[in-house]
């Protein structure tokens, strides 16, 4: 009976050296963490610094090429480039500098900027990431490619137009346009997928740096059974004013959905369209859709009067455009619709 409470101060004795002993490891196991965060931030802390101080040394030989390629008359020794871009990061850090001195250079400056671009081989590097397996080293270089202006590779931005994803298919989009301008709108012609309001504006953006405008086939996309490019259609008619070969507005009024019908009143208002002016007044008292209400009533306030008649100076600035009745049919979404005294045509004088 004696070894019974022995027993038991054994157990307790083992119990505290097990606390100990827990007690023990936790510390040590939390300084060995304190000890390799502190060493991480460290290590990250030099590396920062030594790639800043690359940086720093790539940066200025990035202004000798330049200032040389830009205001010298004597070529860099392909040699010299060559060792100067063997490294990546030098590569990388160069093609920054020529796409940003791109985007603000004209003329004799960036058709020399692209010659070197070409010649030392930082358009392969561009090629590479096109022909990339993922999406969006694929999107860098297409965007390296519009915005070097590489006209000559317009069509391999083509061939990525109808890619299944949707941000290489974006982005070649862009650039094709880039390179191609006005003409590039051609894609339109069967675009099947949807154009987002953001693509949209991008695009126009673009476009508003070209000076020369093209005739453009508007009526084509107007009657497209892809909606996005119907509501594009419009908008590139009231940004640059198209009224050349436009098929019936009158009709888009009466479309289902209320961004085309918005679209087509601010395509009418850009083009001073007065003699729409009756038919407004009519959609103003019944349209149901307080949004497309609203734009009507901007609309009319462009002709000059909110609910009368339009003004003297609408009608002078229209004098490019006339409307004239025509009665007719126009497939909209594969079926005709009768199109009486809605359907107007605008004509050129």
């Amino acid at each position: 009976m004696d070894r019974i409470p022995d027993i038991y101060k054994i157990v307790e004795n083992l119990k505290e050296m097990n606390k100990v002993y827990i007690l023990g490891m936790s510390i040590v196991f939390f300084l060995t963490l304190t000890v390799i965060f502190f060493l991480i931030l460290i290590t990250k802390r030099t590396l920062t610094i030594i790639h800043q101080r690359q940086i720093s040394k790539l940066s200025k030989n990035n202004t000798l090429i330049i200032e040389q390629v830009l205001f010298s008359e004597n070529p860099l020794s392909s040699r010299l480039v060559s060792i100067f871009l063997k490294r990546k990061i030098a590569r990388k850090s160069l093609m920054e500098e020529l796409l940003y001195l791109r985007k603000n250079l004209n003329g004799d400056l960036a058709r020399r900027l692209t010659t070197f671009y070409m010649s030392s081989g930082l358009i392969n590097d561009t090629l590479k990431k096109i022909h990339s397996s993922s999406w969006h080293i694929r999107c860098k270089g297409l965007k390296e490619l519009g915005d070097m202006r590489m006209d000559e590779f317009a069509e391999l931005a083509h061939m990525l137009i109808q890619n299944k994803n949707r941000f290489i298919r974006d982005e070649a989009v862009l650039c094709y346009i880039r390179l191609s301008g006005f003409d590039g709108l051609k894609f339109l012609n069967n675009y099947k997928y949807d154009i987002s309001d953001w693509q949209q504006a991008n695009l126009i953006h673009v476009l508003q740096a070209i000076e020369t405008i093209p005739p453009l086939p508007i009526g084509l996309w107007l009657n497209s059974d892809n909606q996005s490019v119907r509501l594009f259609a419009l908008r590139l008619i009231a940004h640059f004013r198209q009224c050349d070969n436009t098929l019936s507005l009158g009709l888009l009024l009466g479309n289902p959905r209320a961004t085309i019908r918005i679209a087509t009143l601010k395509a009418i208002g850009a083009l001073q369209l007065f003699d729409y002016f009756p038919l407004l007044q009519e959609m103003h008292s019944t349209e149901k859709s307080l949004w497309v209400q609203a734009e009507i009533g901007k609309t009319l306030k462009i002709f000059g009067h909110e609910e009368t008649s339009p003004s003297r100076e609408s009608e002078e600035t229209n004098e490019n455009c006339k409307i004239i009745p025509l009665n007719g049919k126009m497939e909209d979404h594969g079926s005709n619709v009768e199109t009486p005294d809605l359907t107007l045509k605008i004509k050129v004088k």
